[in-house]
């Protein structure tokens, strides 16, 4: 029996959050000089399992984009002369912000930041209740600016 293939779409993690757990650490060579691109697999939600990337250039500068997605993985600061293996993040979780591009009729995820991820507070949970704080706070103040059940504020004196 003949083997058949079905042809699909290119597949890629809506914008916003996503848990992602890091696959690969590649060191490559471009055209503005070295950068590690790390791919990252989406855990659970819709679009568990898929793909997405995040590339830097090779330098561990303070406001290098590279140290900044290290320190926000590791949820530490690395010190000046602290020696630094990429591929110890292979395995590591975290939240990483994803953003979608549309080019040559394919879209191109890819990620913008990493946070760090926290089990007992992660970062979708604290927006989550943020977010339920400010409707609630929204929900009590009438078109006027007042609180419900708060006494009117004093005058502003000019």
């Amino acid at each position: 029996m003949a083997e058949t293939l079905t042809a699909t779409d290119y597949e890629v993690p809506g914008p916003g959050q996503h848990r992602v757990k890091i696959e690969e650490v590649d060191k490559r060579d471009g055209k503005f000089g070295p950068y590690y691109r790390i791919g990252t697999k989406v855990i659970g939600g819709e679009f568990d399992g898929m793909w997405v990337s995040f590339v830097a250039s090779a330098k561990l500068t303070p406001a290098s984009k590279l140290r900044i997605a290290v320190e926000d993985i590791l949820d530490k600061k690395l010190r000046k002369g602290e020696k630094f293996n990429p591929q110890s993040l292979v395995g590591c979780e975290a939240i990483a912000e994803v953003s979608n591009k549309a080019e040559d009729e394919r879209t191109y995820a890819n990620i913008e930041q990493f946070f760090p991820l926290r089990e007992n507070n992660g970062l979708r949970e604290a927006q989550e209740a943020a977010s339920t704080a400010k409707e609630a706070h929204y929900a009590r103040v009438d078109d006027d600016g007042y609180v419900e059940d708060e006494e009117e504020p004093l005058p502003e004196w000019e």
